[in-house]
């Protein structure tokens, strides 16, 4: 009955369907009200948000209260059904699109908040002006709040780039991927958005030195993790047959179906115990890598991960494909044992061969984990665009 209406008519009902719904959300007023957590009485006061992927917005807002001088942070993130890593702050769905509360969180954030670091181009303030975080930015500049932008990966990462760039890409042939146009045309737009925001002289940063490809003006901002969370005192390589763990979290993006045949292959052999991880809650995840030997963490992407980071501080055996132009961006040479697809079953075959070596390799991960992602270096990062004084700290500063 409805398509045999004129366009104009139709175009006229569904404008009238969309005023109805925004008169709903206006109508729906939460009550009470959610309010944000106070940003605290510092001279630097710091909104981490929304994503909070892996944790990750936490551990920074930890990290520079930690770290620097005169610096509260808050991280909040949106909820949604997956994984629970720790937050400040929760808002659900509900809320989120909620005018009310978008009135709100604009008011206190910008009254409340010195500087808000945008994970992922979200917005902060709900869906109020858009849905990245382009329209609230100049409501931002405007009210003297200084803005961050931090890339994670996949908000950014062109599959078109990086399938002509690494060998063993995810993006390659990947026709069958239905979602791999729409996701290059994201990433598109999100570059721009990076873009502008550096033109106008605000601070971008990237979680891994792939993204460098993309933003080659951001600069590298690590992952953090709690080192004496992942401490372990389990034994290392004293099995028969090492313990192997892989987390295929993505397979497609981790290569997971590149490898699993070798490491099936070499668990029927009995030279190693593969053991494949899925949907473990982040609180578990310590255990479980300290009842291994080595930790696969992904060989399609060129550089590590949260994963990696975690099994080294843990003193485990990582394995990783980092690419050499990867590991010319970093600090210092990570101590992993580099595989690919090709390589990995020689490589396995070598450190359960060589089980000192391996175990030297481990310790030196160890060392790396927390000379570089234990949040000293992360909030050094950070305090120039912060404006902050970093704390003198026992024994050597972050990075030496």
């Amino acid at each position: 009955m409805r398509e045999h209406l004129p366009e104009p008519v139709r175009a006229a009902a569904r404008g009238a369907r969309r005023r109805v719904r925004r008169a709903r959300r206006w109508l729906d007023r939460p009550d009470p009200m959610p309010v944000a957590p106070s940003p605290g009485t510092t001279s630097i006061r710091l909104l981490i948000g929304p994503a909070n992927f892996a944790g990750q917005g936490y551990e920074w807002a930890r990290a520079v209260e930690t770290s620097l001088d005169d610096v509260t942070a808050t991280a909040f993130m949106l909820g949604r059904d997956r994984l629970a890593f720790p937050a400040d702050w929760v808002v659900d769905g509900r809320t989120w699109n909620n005018p009310w509360w978008q009135r709100q969180q604009t008011r206190d954030v910008l009254e409340g908040w010195t500087h808000v670091l945008s994970e992922a181009v979200k917005p902060v303030l709900g869906t109020r002006f858009g849905n990245d975080v382009s329209g609230e930015a100049k409501r931002m500049r405007r009210r003297g709040v200084s803005l961050a932008l931090v890339a994670h990966g996949s908000d950014v990462r062109s599959p078109s780039r990086h399938a002509a760039s690494y060998e063993w890409s995810p993006f390659k042939d990947a026709e069958d991927w239905d979602v791999l146009p729409k996701l290059q045309e994201r990433v598109e737009r999100h570059a721009k958005i990076y873009a502008d925001h550096h033109a106008r002289g605000g601070a971008v940063f990237v979680t891994t030195p792939d993204l460098l490809d993309d933003l080659p003006f951001a600069s590298w901002l690590p992952v953090v993790i709690e080192p004496e969370q992942w401490r372990t005192d389990a034994p290392l390589l004293e099995r028969e047959r090492p313990r192997v763990l892989h987390v295929p979290s993505n397979p497609r993006m981790k290569g997971t179906t590149l490898v699993e045949p070798v490491l099936h292959r070499l668990h029927d052999e009995g030279l190693i115990e593969y053991v494949p991880l899925e949907g473990v809650e982040p609180g578990d995840m310590p255990g479980h890598i300290a009842d291994v030997d080595l930790v696969l963490d992904q060989v399609a992407l060129g550089a590590y991960g949260a994963m990696a980071v975690q099994a080294m501080a843990a003193g485990r055996v990582v394995l990783v494909h980092v690419d050499p132009r990867n590991r010319a961006r970093l600090p210092e040479d990570p101590p992993v044992a580099d595989v690919t697809p090709d390589t990995l079953e020689a490589v396995l075959r070598g450190l359960v061969a060589d089980r000192e070596g391996a175990r030297a390799l481990a310790a030196r991960g160890t060392a790396y984990a927390d000379r570089w992602h234990d949040g000293r270096h992360s909030a050094a990062v950070l305090a120039p665009w912060l404006g902050a004084a970093e704390r003198p700290s026992e024994g050597a500063p972050a990075g030496s």
